[in-house]
C-alpha cells in the first residue's frame, strides 16, 4: 500500500509506504530521495497499530 498526498502545516507532502523490514525502508527513501532532488529533509513516522484502512467511501446520492 502507497499513497501520497499534498497536506497544509509544517509538512507539505504525506506519503505513506508498506515496507517489510527497516533495510526495505532505507532502500525506498534512498530510492525516492535520490528520484526527488527537491527534497531536502524527512521525517519518518512508524504505525504502532493499524486502527481502521478504508480507503474506499461509499456516498448515498439520493
Amino acid at each position: 500500500m502507497s499513497c501520497c498526498d499534498v497536506i497544509t502545516g509544517d509538512t507539505d507532502i504525506l506519503a505513506c509506504i508498506t515496507v517489510a523490514d527497516t533495510d526495505e525502508f532505507r532502500e525506498v527513501t534512498r530510492e525516492f530521495m535520490r528520484r526527488c532532488p527537491i527534497i531536502k529533509t524527512y521525517r519518518s513516522i512508524t504505525v504502532a497499530q493499524r486502527v481502521k484502512l478504508n480507503p474506499l467511501y461509499l456516498f448515498d446520492e439520493t
